[in-house]
């Protein structure tokens, strides 16, 4: 059996793999997804064989879990800045550089 799990909104917009590198679904395994948006599963026997397939779920809202995502949103920004703010250092110091080599020439004879 073929099985793979999205989220999304909706059924048309449910792309995103919740198994890393779009591998199949694990067995016994918990799958989540936020509160606003929902799971989508992709699931067809293979070919010629006797396939038996179940599955149960539940829906539930935890705020632990809103926590969690919020922390993972805030360290991409933090990560973001960082990098920006590394970026500006490099070109305000690639600046100073020119001119002072500007400055070297102009006052050698």
């Amino acid at each position: 059996m073929n099985v793979y799990v999205y989220k999304g909104t909706d059924r048309t917009s449910a792309i995103k793999p919740l198994v890393k590198d779009n591998k199949q679904a694990s067995e016994y395994y918990l799958y989540k997804a936020p509160i606003d948006e929902g799971i989508l599963i992709v699931a067809y026997p293979e070919k010629d064989k006797t396939t038996e397939f179940a599955f149960e779920f539940w829906a539930s809202y935890s705020p632990e879990d809103d926590k969690a995502e919020e922390e993972e949103d805030d360290l991409t920004v933090m990560v973001i800045v960082a990098a920006a703010i590394a970026f500006l250092c490099i070109i305000i110091l690639v600046v100073c550089i020119i001119m002072k080599r500007k400055e070297d020439s102009a006052v050698s004879p």
